[in-house]
C-alpha cells in the first residue's frame, strides 16, 4: 500500500444546496464588502497538513475529555491524552488499553469464563497488571 497521500479539489457550482458551500459562499461574499482584503501568506503542503492535523488531535482531545459515556473511560485511565502517536498502536497494545483483550475480566463479561481471579486473588484485568498486581511488578515499574 502506498504511504502517498493525495489531495483532490473539486469545483462545485455555488448556490446547489450543499450547506457547507453554502457557508463559503457567504463568506466569500462578506470578504469583497470589507475596504482591505488580506494577504494569507503562503504555505507549503506541509504546513497546511500539520496544521489540519493540529486542529484534528484538538477535536479528539476535547471530544475524549468530555465524553460522559463509559465507552473509553478505561483506556482514558491509561492515556489522558490524545496524540498522534496514539494513533500508532498495533492491534496487541490497543486490545490491552482498551480492555478487550485475552483477559479473564473480558471472557467472563461475555460468559466465555467463570475465572475472573488473578493467582494473587484481584480482578485480572488490564488495570490490575499494570497497577496492583505483584506478579507483574517488576515489568510494570521499570523505567
Amino acid at each position: 500500500m502506498s504511504k502517498e497521500k493525495y489531495i483532490t479539489l473539486h469545483w462545485i457550482p455555488a448556490h446547489t444546496g450543499i450547506q457547507d458551500n453554502e457557508i463559503a459562499v457567504s463568506y466569500a461574499k462578506k470578504a469583497t464588502t470589507r475596504p482591505n482584503i488580506e494577504k494569507i501568506p503562503k504555505k507549503s503542503f506541509k504546513q497546511l497538513k500539520n496544521a489540519i492535523s493540529n486542529v484534528q488531535i484538538q477535536i479528539w482531545q476535547d471530544r475524549w475529555a468530555s465524553s460522559t459515556t463509559k465507552n473509553g473511560r478505561h483506556t482514558e485511565k491509561l492515556i489522558p491524552a490524545v496524540s498522534v502517536h496514539t494513533k500508532k498502536f498495533s492491534h496487541f497494545i490497543v486490545q490491552f488499553l482498551s480492555g478487550h483483550g485475552r483477559f479473564p475480566a473480558y471472557y467472563v463479561r461475555f460468559g466465555r469464563s467463570l475465572n475472573i481471579k488473578c493467582p494473587c486473588g484481584a480482578v485480572e484485568d488490564t488495570l490490575h497488571y499494570v497497577v496492583n498486581c505483584p506478579f507483574t511488578e517488576k515489568y510494570a515499574k521499570t523505567k
